[in-house]
């Protein structure tokens, strides 16, 4: 079983009250979107690593503290903690598109069509029940 302190990524789900999603896309694919995120430097907790991955992918800010767990799970080969801000005012600046892929604000199924959509979907689920 996988647990926050062997993750090997890290993640950041941003939801508004609209039911958007925060994606981006994968470089190779603008249409292929998930959450912002992704692997965790060399003895990076997967905590900081998302809150760094947020930044680099989306120019948005949050402080890794300000990040809850909410699943932690496997993807292909890693490890993965998936962390949600603790409330909306703890996100600071504007989405913006940058060399790591297109952001924009996207349906859950357009989540559920990407890569890692059985991921997800779990982690909609997680969400549906808090």
């Amino acid at each position: 079983m996988s647990t926050e302190e062997a993750a090997t990524a890290g993640f950041v789900v941003i939801e508004r009250a609209d039911s958007k999603v925060l994606g981006v896309s994968r470089r190779s694919d603008h249409t292929d979107f998930g959450f912002p995120g992704g692997k965790c430097d060399p003895k990076e907790p997967a905590r900081i690593a998302a809150a760094r991955e947020l930044f680099e992918e989306t120019m948005l800010v949050c402080s890794p503290e300000n990040l809850v767990l909410i699943l932690v799970g496997k993807i292909k080969q890693y490890d993965v903690a998936i962390y949600k801000p603790k409330a909306e005012n703890y996100v600071y600046g504007t989405p913006t598109s940058t060399a790591e892929g297109v952001v924009r604000w996207c349906t859950w199924d357009e989540l559920f069509a990407g890569t890692f959509g059985t991921l997800n979907k779990l982690v909609k689920q997680e969400l549906d029940t808090k």
